[in-house]
């Protein structure tokens, strides 16, 4: 399967736009139609769409018109980001179920062991070596800090 992006790219192809940023949390991405097509409006206008990543309609837009100056799509996209990590998803609630302004609780990823104590974390870490090592503790520690910002409720807006 083509990447998001490519798909993305060829529908916006089709209204001789052109992507200038996505975020796949909220599944929104931003375009730019470099001329306009509507008599009276100036060129170089934006619009915010959404998109489905839903393999049956994989980069389909929806919504919208080219009648955004570049301050009005980056409010628009502002405004739908946080709406979704205030909320959450319905259809990738799986991952991680908001229930108030200060409790997160996240659904374990069921096919990877969990350690019972950070310990036993570092304990495994140390199982690897040179760049795997770095890899490994890398990786281990970026999502512990992911987590402890998501469980804040001081920080989790920064997500």
């Amino acid at each position: 399967m083509q990447s998001i992006q490519t798909a993305l790219e060829t529908k916006l192809a089709q209204l001789d736009g052109e992507i200038m940023t996505i975020d796949q949390m909220s599944q929104t991405v931003v375009s730019r139609r470099p001329e306009s097509k509507v008599p009276g409006k100036p060129d170089e206008r934006y619009m915010v769409h959404t998109y489905s990543t839903n393999p049956e309609s994989y980069g389909s837009l929806f919504w919208g018109c080219y009648d955004l100056s570049p301050a009005q799509a980056m409010e628009s996209l502002i405004e739908k980001i946080q709406k979704e990590t205030k909320t959450g998803r319905q259809d990738t609630d799986e991952n991680y179920l908001p229930l108030g302004d200060d409790l997160v609780i996240f659904k374990p990823a069921e096919f990877y062991a969990t350690p019972d104590t950070m310990q036993d974390m570092t304990n495994y870490l140390t199982n690897f070596s040179g760049g795997e090592s770095i890899a490994a503790y890398t990786c281990a520690y970026m999502m512990y800090n992911w987590c402890a910002k998501m469980s804040n409720p001081e920080t989790r807006g920064e997500i």
